[in-house]
């Protein structure tokens, strides 16, 4: 992955966020999703609920893929945590 963490950061990281979960379980749910292919490339827009001891959490992610001989290959992401104020 260009511009991505290295195997050994991306251990720890995941350590971390065990530890910092309590080691509860967390599920994924992708929410919704778009794609937009390009030749070569292809962005995806996803909207993920990440659930752990009854809390939700949704997130935007955004994935960029290069086509390459060996499959699609991520090459960019980013997320960011979606807030809702309820009035």
């Amino acid at each position: 992955m260009l511009g991505g963490m290295e195997r050994p950061d991306y251990i720890q990281r995941r350590q971390q966020l065990y530890t910092s979960e309590d080691g509860a379980q967390t599920q994924h749910n992708v929410v919704d999703f778009d794609a937009d292919v390009s030749g070569e490339t292809a962005n995806v827009a996803c909207l993920r609920e990440d659930v752990t001891n009854g809390t939700a959490r949704r997130k935007d992610e955004r994935y960029k893929l290069k086509h390459t001989p060996e499959g699609w290959k991520i090459v960019g992401v980013q997320s960011r945590p979606i807030t809702f104020v309820v009035e």
